[in-house]
C-alpha cells in the first residue's frame, strides 16, 4: 500500500495492521480508522501525523477492459445465467447466447456474447473471455430525460 504524506508528499510503503469495524461519521461520509505501519526510513515521518493512502484492493496489468455498463448479467435460454456483452456483426457470431427475455435498448446489428469477468471498479470491468481487443461492443442507450430531449 502506498501512503503519502499530507504536508511533504513524500511516498512512502506501509502495511495495513488493522481496519476498525465501527466507522467514524464525519460530514456524513463514514471512514474506517487504520492502523498502518510504514517504513520510515529517514525518520521523516512523526508518530501520530496524519496521512492520506491509497489502497490497491487487486490489480491486473494489461488486461481487456471494458465499460462496466457494457457487460450484463443475462439469463440464458437454457435456464442458466452469465454476463454477455453486446458485439456489432453482420450476423451472429459463432459463440453469439441466446437469452430468455432480450435486453431493452440494444440496437439491430448487436449480438450477446457471454463474457468470463475478472475484476473490477465503478467503472471498468476485467474481460477475462469471450471478446478480444478491437471488437465493437454496445455501452448503453442514451435516455430521454422528462422533458424530452
Amino acid at each position: 500500500m502506498s501512503v503519502d504524506l499530507d504536508q511533504w508528499g513524500t511516498p512512502f510503503m506501509g502495511m495495513v495492521e488493522s481496519v476498525s469495524l465501527n466507522s467514524k461519521v464525519e460530514n456524513g461520509v463514514a471512514a474506517y480508522p487504520m492502523v498502518v505501519s510504514v517504513d520510515n526510513f529517514d525518520g521523516s515521518l512523526m508518530s501520530g501525523s496524519n496521512v492520506t493512502y491509497t489502497l490497491v484492493a487487486s490489480q491486473n496489468d494489461n488486461c481487456l477492459t471494458l465499460p462496466i455498463q457494457s457487460v450484463k448479467n443475462a439469463q440464458f435460454a437454457d435456464g442458466s445465467s452469465g454476463y454477455v456483452v453486446f458485439v456489432k456483426a453482420s450476423k451472429a457470431p459463432e459463440n453469439a447466447a441466446e437469452l430468455a427475455v432480450p435486453v431493452d435498448g440494444v440496437p439491430e446489428g448487436y449480438y450477446p456474447v457471454p463474457v468470463e469477468i475478472g475484476i473490477s471498479d465503478n467503472y471498468n470491468v476485467e474481460i477475462k473471455s469471450g471478446v478480444e481487443e478491437g471488437t465493437v461492443v454496445f455501452t448503453t442507450t442514451q435516455m430521454e430525460n422528462s422533458y424530452g430531449w
